[in-house]
């Protein structure tokens, strides 16, 4: 049951993670010479779009729970808005290592990132019979340790 409503919080907050990301990150990679103006502002536009995304999502997310019928949803929803903030402030960087090909990099911070937020904190939380709010703090956490690492 948890997993669903986990699962439609998350359809929404990744629809709004990639509005925040709106080309930026295509930007770093197909620039030829790289600035550092150029990473300056797309840090800054990443970041203003993130947190707009996650005010925006924060402030509709007891209207989108109303629309999906259920309230517990609303909750999630505005842990999750945290993780548009976090995405945002990640993006330059995990573009950087695209551009630089290290894809090997890339994905091991993202599986040490779903380690630490999912199977490390997550699991054993919602095997202690956890709150459905724990799902949302899990993928903040991952978004946290990923931007923290990149």
């Amino acid at each position: 049951e948890f997993y669903g409503l986990f699962g439609m919080a998350l359809v929404v907050i990744l629809l709004t993670t990639y509005f925040s990301e709106i080309g930026i990150g295509i930007f770093i990679l197909q620039r030829q010479h790289l600035t550092e103006d150029d990473l300056r502002f797309s840090i800054t536009w990443q970041l203003l779009l993130g947190t707009l995304g996650a005010i925006t999502l924060f402030a509709a997310s007891p209207s989108i729970a109303a629309a999906l019928n259920d309230s517990r949803v609303e909750p999630v929803m505005q842990w999750l808005a945290l993780s548009c903030v976090l995405s945002a402030a990640a993006y330059p960087s995990t573009h950087l290592l695209y551009r630089d090909l290290r894809f090997r990099a890339i994905g091991l911070i993202d599986l040490a990132g779903y380690l630490l937020g999912y199977v490390l904190v997550g699991i054993p939380l919602a095997l202690a019979g956890s709150h459905l709010l724990d799902f949302g703090q899990s993928k903040a956490r991952e978004q946290l340790f990923r931007g923290l690492v990149r």
